[in-house]
């Protein structure tokens, strides 16, 4: 008797403690998770997602465990959207997890989220083979069909309206204001994915990181939205800065940061931002990009070159770009039989002005006169704007030699190169007005006086040139024109004045 008593009593004890659930710390845990997803930003979601992992598993209901999954799904979209490879990791568990709950219509939707968030990935960061992007009309066929899925969940929810608002981003083809899904339009989940929805950034992307300082992701944001409007590089830069600084770890924060240091010509600082991007990403192609050419501006030719022979081996993207940096910088090192090979890929990749003129100039030097002809046309013809391409032209027209065209395309040339020194004082006018720090203009300032002083020159030259040329071309009268022009550089005014001292006296 006195046994069946103890038994009675530990068992309405355990009946007890199963009666009164979840602790206030757990309780509390849960409610401070759908606070963390709610305030959306990448610490917000990855501090909700902690809280889920630290819930004891005798604790995790139903609802709970789906909303562990939910928030797993925000985290890997949002790393798939800053380009963190643990992306994918963070989907798989996703999965894993969503494996585990009890089929139901909500179980179904979480379904739906997965295979959605496997199809938003960008290609620089490459999904596991179960989930890379199929052919594009599948793709956004499935994409449209899991929007429709989501945009009918009853009651709304944050999460399912998140991965819509995400697809709607992603396919959109015109760019209208977003309808509505019904969900929590005020958190800052959905207002970041609102404003900033795929390359359409608008202004007030940049309140959510005075709201909430953790919000770092909009932050980088505000700079590439400043990029877009009033393109103030300075402004952007310093707006990536504070993005990199708040999550070092984001690949697409830190390369928008080193373009951004590049563009300004910061070098040092934008080389250590993509190869800190290298070191989380060793196969992103825009890193790589951005290392190869500023090892290029850097004249550390040997690295640039084994950094564009990096990315051939790759394959896939920016070939043409690595060819033609690797025959840039061969050409530098006077590699002339590799530059002029790897100019040819370049070509046959991809046809701008600067990989015609880089094939011209080398065929130049290779005394291959007549392709070099063609591929500096070619360069004018693309970008009128070409000045090293007149140049070259008049020296293979000088060697051929065929003086009338040499003399008009020096003449071309004392037109082109003072437009771009005028285009180039310009430049730093604004320059100068839109930097109050000094030592931050310094790197552009020089850069801007560098090309003013070569522009001027080469016009110089290019006036002195063409005189010589229409001298032999029987044109004494017109050469003094152009003698006068070349007088003008300090430079140039003794060459000017001797040539034209052995003029005849004009008629």
């Amino acid at each position: 008797m006195r046994r069946a008593i103890v038994v009675l009593i530990v068992s309405m004890s355990a009946a007890a403690c199963a009666a009164r659930g979840p602790s206030p710390q757990v309780t509390r845990a849960i409610a401070d998770a759908l606070v963390d997803v709610r305030a959306g930003c990448y610490r917000c979601l990855e501090s909700a997602v902690g809280r889920y992992d630290a819930l004891p598993p005798d604790a995790i209901a139903a609802n709970v465990a789906r909303q562990h999954v939910e928030a797993l799904i925000l985290l890997a979209l949002r790393q798939g959207e800053l380009g963190m490879p643990v992306a994918n990791a963070t989907l798989q568990r996703a999965q894993r997890l969503a494996a585990a709950l009890s089929p139901s219509p909500a179980s179904a939707i979480v379904t739906t989220m997965i295979d959605a968030a496997s199809q938003l990935y960008g290609p620089d960061f490459a999904a596991p083979t179960d989930m890379r992007r199929v052919p594009y009309p599948e793709w956004r066929t499935r994409l449209e069909n899991a929007r429709d899925t989501l945009a009918a969940v009853t009651p709304p929810s944050l999460p399912a309206e998140y991965v819509r608002l995400s697809i709607v981003c992603a396919t959109r083809t015109t760019f209208e204001p977003i309808e509505s899904g019904g969900a929590d339009e005020g958190a800052p989940l959905l207002q970041y994915r609102r404003r900033a929805c795929g390359p359409m950034v608008e202004a007030n992307v940049a309140e959510l990181f005075t709201n909430d300082p953790r919000w770092f992701e909009a932050s980088w944001q505000a700079g590439r939205r400043e990029l877009t409007s009033s393109r103030d590089v300075r402004v952007a830069e310093a707006a990536f800065q504070t993005a990199a600084n708040g999550l070092p770890e984001a690949p697409m924060i830190l390369i928008a940061l080193a373009n951004a240091q590049q563009a300004r010509r910061q070098l040092e600082p934008a080389l250590a931002n993509y190869d800190r991007t290298i070191a989380l990403v060793p196969e992103s192609r825009s890193a790589l990009l951005g290392r190869m050419t500023t090892l290029s501006y850097l004249r550390r030719h040997e690295e640039a070159i084994a950094t564009a022979t990096r990315m051939i081996e790759l394959g896939t993207y920016s070939i043409g770009d690595a060819y033609y940096w690797r025959a840039w910088n061969q050409y530098q090192r006077q590699q002339l039989t590799s530059a002029d090979e790897d100019a040819a890929q370049a070509r046959a990749l991809m046809a701008n002005t600067s990989v015609f003129l880089l094939s011209g100039v080398v065929r130049y030097d290779l005394k291959d006169l007549p392709d070099a002809q063609e591929h500096l046309e070619r360069a004018r013809e693309l970008d009128n704007t070409n000045c090293q391409a007149v140049w070259y032209l008049g020296l293979v027209h000088v060697a051929r030699p065929h003086w009338p065209s040499a003399a008009a395309a020096f003449v071309d040339g004392v037109a082109c190169f003072r437009q771009a020194a005028t285009d180039a004082r310009r430049d730093l006018e604004r320059a100068v007005a839109d930097t109050a720090d000094e030592a931050a203009l310094a790197p552009r300032r020089a850069e801007l006086e560098a090309t003013i002083k070569e522009a001027d020159l080469r016009s110089a030259q290019s006036a002195f040139n063409a005189a010589q040329c229409l001298v032999r071309s029987g044109e004494s009268a017109q050469a003094r024109n152009y003698l006068a022009i070349a007088a003008g550089h300090p430079e140039m005014k003794a060459q000017a004045d001797a040539l034209l001292e052995k003029l005849p006296p004009p008629e």
